[in-house]
């Protein structure tokens, strides 16, 4: 299936919007195939089920064409629109039914049409030696092999929805149709693995889609009817560990920045640029110890610590090519954040902060004021330096990691949905409940492991550490690759 590309989309007013979307505008009507017109047809899945494709197209056709002959009103094949015709109506179409096929094939729907509402229906089709569980898996299998519209089994189904139009002579192609028509009268006749039907299947489909509206009230009790009477199948994915040597590197990463740090203790006592990157690099080598180390890295809170090394590479990138025109951009960054720590400080102080909060106010007042008195300090309500992270990432020539990791682990740090899809439920392989997803309350679901590319990042962060100070040739000859 073909996919737009990203320079396809269109840009507007902070929304990017597909190429379909854009082009049609406000007047898109969507009508979903397996939700809301496979139980209106599902009657002609269960003959094309019972009988195979060629004899059952050949029977349903039949079928629709003798009940075109005598009831007009029936435009398109709807179920709901059959069973709400006067009892007169539906004996005919029943017996035209009966005539050709036998009761059992569509004894599986008294499963989930009410046998009080609809007594005609039933006197004609409900077979006493069908169990429930067995009609309710036989609708649940027809649901399923035909649920993707696509699929040839539903293409099927939705070729006998369009000559049913014809039957009822409320669809008429000109001459100029002449692909139209040729599909239409070779359809039931080739099979699906002729290289024809590549452009059959799509005319057949384009024809079905304009075929009236759905029965709300059929369609919510059908899936009400089924849902509620079958049990949830679950299943969800099992990703790996990474398997890679990470104590290895974890361990060669701490003797690194332990070289660099004694081999420039004397700038470290005077010079703000050497404790904030070596600070930085820290903080991101600890959020990769915790990982690894707590073997967590398939968990929802890792995917914030990727995107915590992912922000600290750019942040450091950022600051090491603002020094050259703004030399005191370290100790800037170092108050910028200090002033953050007051405002929460200050907040802190106003409310009745509990015990066993992970919030300490002593702790906050120790930093704040650790070098300058909090009076004296200012806090900015702006991204510091005014450039948003995406700016930096920008500024600094990685746009492409802020897209891949810092914008996809930012969904779970804000709990969007599609993190929370991901991470908190599972699959429901139950065709009778729409294929749902389920909360994962059982805890089997987890995430891909995040390690290697924290690892890819530490590397990189190390390789940026490299531009500015010297690093142990051991190191540079071991990862040199």
């Amino acid at each position: 299936m073909t996919v737009s590309r990203i320079k396809d989309h269109k840009v507007r007013s902070g929304r990017v919007i597909s190429p379909w979307n854009y082009s049609m505008g406000q007047t898109m009507k969507f009508s979903s195939w397996a939700l809301n017109r496979l139980p209106e047809y599902i009657w002609l899945a269960l003959i094309l089920d019972t009988y195979e494709r060629d004899k059952g197209l050949r029977l349903a056709a039949t079928i629709l064409q003798e009940i075109s002959s005598y009831e007009k009103s029936l435009d398109t094949p709807r179920l709901s629109k059959i069973l709400s015709l006067p009892t007169s109506a539906q004996e005919s179409i029943y017996k035209s039914i009966l005539k050709r096929i036998g009761k059992d094939s569509l004894s599986p729907l008294t499963a989930v049409i009410d046998g009080e509402k609809n007594e005609t229906f039933w006197s004609y089709f409900y077979v006493p030696e069908h169990s429930l569980d067995s009609r309710l898996l036989k609708l649940q299998s027809i649901i399923k092999t035909n649920y993707f519209h696509q699929s040839n089994e539903a293409t099927d189904i939705r070729f006998l929805v369009v000559m049913n139009m014809v039957y009822q002579e409320k669809i008429f192609f000109s001459r100029e149709c002449s692909s139209t028509i040729e599909a239409l009268q070779e359809y039931p006749n080739t099979n699906h693995e002729d290289e024809k039907m590549r452009s059959y299947r799509p005319m057949v489909r384009s024809a079905e889609m304009h075929m009236g509206e759905s029965n709300k009230e059929y369609i919510e009790s059908f899936w009400k009817q089924i849902g509620m009477s079958t049990e949830c199948k679950l299943f969800y994915i099992n990703h790996k560990d990474h398997g890679m040597k990470s104590d290895e590197i974890i361990g060669d990463i701490a003797e690194v920045l332990e070289y660099v740090w004694c081999k420039n203790k004397e700038e470290s006592i005077k010079n703000g640029k050497l404790t904030v990157i070596m600070s930085l690099i820290t903080y991101s080598y600890k959020v990769l110890h915790e990982t690894v180390t707590n073997n967590v890295g398939t968990s929802i809170a890792a995917r914030s610590s990727v995107r915590i090394i992912a922000e600290v590479f750019i942040m450091l990138k950022y600051l090491i090519k603002m020094a050259a025109e703004k030399p005191n951009i370290w100790n800037d960054y170092q108050q910028y954040g200090v002033g953050k720590y007051k405002l929460v400080l200050l907040k802190a102080r106003e409310v009745e902060v509990a015990i066993d909060s992970h919030v300490i106010p002593d702790i906050l007042e120790m930093l704040v004021n650790e070098e300058t008195w909090e009076e004296f300090i200012d806090a900015d309500l702006r991204y510091f330096d005014q450039m948003g992270i995406r700016d930096k990432s920008i500024f600094v020539g990685e746009k492409e990691l802020f897209d891949l990791m810092y914008d996809y682990d930012s969904n779970y740090a804000h709990g969007l949905w599609g993190a929370v899809r991901e991470s908190a439920m599972v699959k429901c392989d139950n065709a009778a409940h729409m294929f749902h997803a389920v909360p994962d309350f059982s805890l089997k679901q987890n995430c891909a492991d995040v390690v290697p590319d924290m690892v890819k990042l530490m590397k990189r962060t190390l390789t940026l550490l490299s531009e500015e100070y010297e690093l142990p040739e051991w190191y540079i000859e071991k990862y040199k690759s």
